[in-house]
């Protein structure tokens, strides 16, 4: 397992705990989420820091051509340069990028691209991109 902790300067602990939650219900479970470490308040951080653990991934980044059929066996639809969606549990991942994804056994594994589960006319949009481009 490689260790991180991820500061929070940017983001809220809670964006990263849905963004992870969700990656880990698409293909095999690799973040897991070890604790919370206080702020750095020397550093001006406000917010906890999280620490987690990930899987060891092979190096190798798979091409755009392969990720995109990877995607498509587990039912999501390229509806924008590497973003993917899935309308079946409206799950929305941006930044799906060469360097944020691995293929390991035939099995896409998105340990950092964004994913989250858009509302509103985020949704509708997605859902009629991916019913178009199906």
């Amino acid at each position: 397992m490689n260790q991180n902790v991820i500061p929070t300067g940017n983001m809220d602990p809670v964006y990263y705990l849905k963004r992870w939650i969700i990656l880990n219900t698409i293909s095999s479970p690799i973040t897991g989420f070890e604790g919370l470490l206080p702020p750095d308040f020397r550093s001006g951080e406000r917010l906890p820091r999280l620490s987690i653990s990930q899987d060891m991934l092979p190096p190798e980044n798979p091409t755009y051509q392969e990720i995109v059929r990877a995607f498509r066996r587990i039912g999501f639809v390229n509806i924008a340069e590497n973003s993917y969606y899935r309308i079946e549990d409206n799950v929305l991942l941006g930044d799906a990028t060469p360097w944020n994804v691995r293929i390991v056994n035939t099995r896409i594994i998105p340990f950092d691209a964004v994913a989250e589960n858009p509302s509103g006319e985020a949704s509708d949009w997605c859902r009629q991109e991916a019913e178009s481009r199906s």
